[in-house]
């Protein structure tokens, strides 16, 4: 069983699956038995909504650390979901700002305290994070065990990969030497586009062995469906092959996971990419 593992879902590039990857994986995470909290780290709250939260009504993170409420009271038990949540309680770009003001190891230091606490009753928890290189990212990054990285086979996705890189390699250095790549991980890959196919054979050309999940998402018109209804794909009755990826998907998180914590390797474990 996997305890107290942070894992950030993290890109720079918006439109690459991040939030349907937290969801759907988190969902599949449950299913398979394990307790799974998810933090939505994104002041635009996609999945918050999701979840079937209401950002201006229930407390997060900001408004404990700020002390307007209880630790206890942030943990929500998501409505139709076997997981639980916990959102940032920002509804204002002087929300973001407040979050972080101060040092930056002052940010951390109080924003690290209150995630490790939160997430001492479960297995695994996921970190949805906004898709820029701000300092309340490199907070939460700066928490965080592992990152997951999703990446399309398109050229903006695949340029935006270096500066990402470079950003882990600064929080692993100055913030959280413990911070590691779980994986890089195909959300949406059209496997009927030629030009998509040839980017994902330079792409595993060029990183090294194991660097990618086995396991791929396929491009799925029902991925905006269940983001429509503002739910998983499990909640879909055609939707079947798409859950069965996702559920493919975590057994392959929680197998890299156990390695990471056993100190192990394996051929598909991925060498250090920063």
């Amino acid at each position: 069983m996997i305890l107290n593992s942070i894992v950030s879902i993290t890109s720079h590039k918006g439109g690459v699956g991040k939030t349907v990857t937290t969801l759907n994986l988190g969902v599949s995470l449950a299913k398979a038995g394990h307790k799974v909290l998810l933090i939505d780290g994104d002041p635009q709250g996609n999945l918050s909504t999701a979840v079937g939260m209401k950002k201006k009504t229930e407390a997060g993170l900001y408004q404990v650390l700020h002390k307007k409420a209880r630790q206890k009271d942030v943990v929500v038990k998501a409505k139709n979901l076997p997981l639980s949540m916990v959102h940032l309680g920002i509804d204002s770009p002087q929300g973001v700002f407040n979050l972080s003001h101060g040092t930056q190891i002052n940010r951390l230091k109080k924003l690290a305290q209150l995630t490790r606490s939160l997430t001492q009753d479960f297995d695994i928890t996921l970190i949805d994070t906004a898709n820029n290189v701000g300092s309340l990212n490199t907070v939460l990054l700066g928490c965080s065990d592992s990152v997951i990285i999703p990446i399309t086979c398109k050229s903006n996705s695949v340029r935006s990969l270096p500066l990402l890189l470079q950003l882990l390699v600064r929080i692993r250095n100055q913030l959280n030497a413990r911070l590691s790549l779980l994986g890089l991980v195909l959300p949406m890959l059209d496997v009927n586009n030629p030009y998509e196919l040839e980017v994902l054979t330079t792409l595993k050309e060029t990183f090294p062995k194991g660097a990618f999940f086995a396991t791929f998402i396929p491009l799925s018109r029902l991925i905006e469906k269940a983001e429509i209804k503002e739910a998983p794909v499990s909640f879909l009755d055609d939707a079947k092959e798409l859950q069965e990826a996702y559920d493919k998907l975590s057994f392959e998180v929680i197998q890299r996971l156990e390695y990471k914590m056993k100190g192990n390797s394996h051929d598909d474990h991925p060498e250090k990419l920063f």
